[in-house]
């Protein structure tokens, strides 16, 4: 089988891409003036194990240089400022839309949270409001929802159920509304009960949950929140 001197270290090969002494590539097996035959041009005594050699500390600089290399990005990325992360709200999207600071950003955090808008924003009053589709909240699917800055500097968000059958109300209430007490109770703990009107409140973080009877049979679990400036 007719063998070629690899160009690095002038050792015999068989046929192949790379030397199987020192791994340098062969010339895609095509013969090459080798370092041998340079130095005998030159006069001077060629030297396979000297060529060898330094053609090993040449991958091994090379390997050097990269591990200091990405030695040194990672040491960049270290020491740049980390991101800021948004702390914990207890009432997160779905449930609500905490620190929004617009109508805008709050259809934007429910809309990551899977609900679906149902048409375009409107307006009545002071009050903007957007209407979502039927979604599943605390377990229970909700008929709609709907996001809403009040005057300016309250948010809202009412997630709207409709009651099994019966005469329920705040003081009797049925089974849907003491399904969602319940789950509400594990999550946040006990409620405030305002007077006689049976309204329950869960407060967390300066912000509100509250759970009640609208009318008709109409249950509603509503996010509220108060901030200053609030655009609409």
């Amino acid at each position: 089988m007719k063998e070629i001197k690899c160009p690095f270290c002038g050792r015999e090969n068989t046929r192949g891409k790379y030397c199987m002494f020192c791994g340098n590539p062969l010339a895609g097996g095509t013969a090459v003036r080798t370092e041998k035959t340079k130095n005998q041009e030159e006069g001077q005594r060629w030297d396979p194990e000297t060529v060898y050699v330094r053609s090993k500390g040449r991958s091994i600089a090379i390997l050097a240089t990269v591990i200091v290399l990405i030695a040194c990005v990672t040491v960049v990325l270290l020491i740049q400022p980390q991101a800021q992360k948004k702390p914990w709200r207890a009432f997160a999207a779905p449930l609500g839309t905490p620190d929004a600071t617009s109508l805008k950003e709050m259809t934007e955090m429910l809309k990551e949270a899977g609900m679906k808008t149902t048409g375009e924003p409107y307006a009545f009053s002071d009050t903007r409001y957007q209407k979502f589709g039927p979604f599943v909240i605390l377990e229970e699917e909700s008929d709609y929802s709907v996001a809403a800055v009040e005057d300016g500097n309250e948010l809202v968000v009412a997630h709207v159920f409709t009651e099994e059958k019966g005469a329920h109300s705040n003081q009797k209430p049925g089974r849907l509304f003491n399904r969602l007490k319940e789950r509400l109770n594990k999550k946040f703990g006990q409620p405030i009960v305002q007077g006689t009107t049976g309204y329950y409140y869960w407060s967390q973080q300066g912000d509100i949950l509250v759970l009640y009877y609208a009318y008709n049979g109409e249950l509603r679990l509503e996010f509220h929140e108060k901030i200053s400036g609030t655009s609409i």
